[in-house]
């Protein structure tokens, strides 16, 4: 099960997973900022059981800067992603060998 800690504060959200078996052995997937000019959007690729979040924050010029991160349920492990495409609200990257095209939610 996944779930999202929420604060329209802008004090730091994480994005965590919780296993149905043991509810205290929860994963803390990524820490965020929801206020003060941050965006954040996510995806799950259901296959791969993939979680993807794309936080945008303000540069200095007036444009966004991108971070992307995946992680892996199987693998328990995040990696951030430095090349990928976003296009009419889906993110597409390559990751582990394979291309993956996922439609992203405003988090």
């Amino acid at each position: 099960m996944e779930g999202e800690g929420t604060d329209p504060a802008g004090i730091p959200l994480e994005p965590f997973t919780i296993y149905l078996s043991d509810p205290a052995d929860n994963i803390e997937i990524l820490s965020f900022r929801a206020a003060g000019g941050y965006f954040y959007s996510w995806g799950i690729e259901e296959q791969d059981k993939l979680y993807v979040s794309v936080s945008q924050r303000p540069d200095g010029d007036g444009s966004y800067e991108y971070e992307v991160y995946v992680y892996s349920f199987k693998q328990e492990q995040k990696t951030q992603m430095k090349q990928f495409m976003l296009d009419n609200g889906m993110i597409k990257f390559q990751y582990n060998g394979r291309s993956y095209s996922v439609k992203l939610q405003q988090g």
